[in-house]
């Protein structure tokens, strides 16, 4: 058997309590139950276009970014100031050199 989408015991349970609440103003039952289909066809759609913005934000993030001038700019920015300093360690107002290895 084909599983569905939709939660048909979900929609008529819905549709049921539209119809006994005054609130909603349907006069027939048959009102009722096509607003409930109406609002369950709306979720499956919110949830496919949810899935579907999340898919592709998923794949967006596995592509390898290209990489701009800036980007090497300031690769190699912390290349040449990490060696600069090395085994410099910064106090409160000062600075001193440790020349112990890690």
């Amino acid at each position: 058997m084909k599983s569905t989408k939709y939660n048909k015991s979900e929609i008529m349970k819905q549709a049921w309590m539209m119809f006994r609440i005054s609130f909603y103003g349907f006069e027939s039952f048959g009102e009722a139950l096509s607003a409930a289909w109406r609002y369950a066809k709306e979720e499956v759609a919110r949830k496919e276009a949810i899935e579907a913005r999340i898919a592709a934000q998923v794949l967006k993030a596995m592509q390898p970014k290209a990489e701009t001038k800036e980007d090497r700019f300031y690769r190699n920015f912390r290349t040449r100031n990490n060696a600069a300093y090395r085994n410099v360690r910064f106090g409160r107002n000062d600075w001193a050199v440790d020349y112990r290895r890690y």
